[in-house]
């Protein structure tokens, strides 16, 4: 399935216009339906749902990114002061 998008300024503000062609029909009635019920027009929902998922695209990123970080850290912590053995090595120790 092929979707065109065409994108035009259409003043000082910097305000785009996006024309979509071969929506399917599906997706066409879940914005039609979710702008209803939330009192926007379709292009309010639009822009509304678009936002939305770029900002927790971003949140995503930047908390996998800081999980890396955190991961890393907690590697280079490791190699410098090794952990513990586990309890249970513990118990199996004494019984040797």
């Amino acid at each position: 399935m092929k979707t065109n998008l065409y994108i035009c300024t259409q003043n000082a503000y910097k305000m785009y216009t996006i024309q979509l062609r071969k929506l399917p029909v599906e997706i066409y009635e879940g914005v039609k339906q979710s702008a209803k019920n939330s009192k926007r027009s379709l292009t309010q929902e639009v822009i509304f749902v678009l936002d939305n998922f770029l900002k927790e695209q971003k949140l995503a990123e930047e908390t996998q990114k800081r999980k890396m970080e955190a991961f890393e850290n907690l590697k280079k912590l490791h190699k410098s002061d090794p952990l513990p053995p586990l309890p249970i090595e513990w118990l199996t120790e004494d019984r040797k």
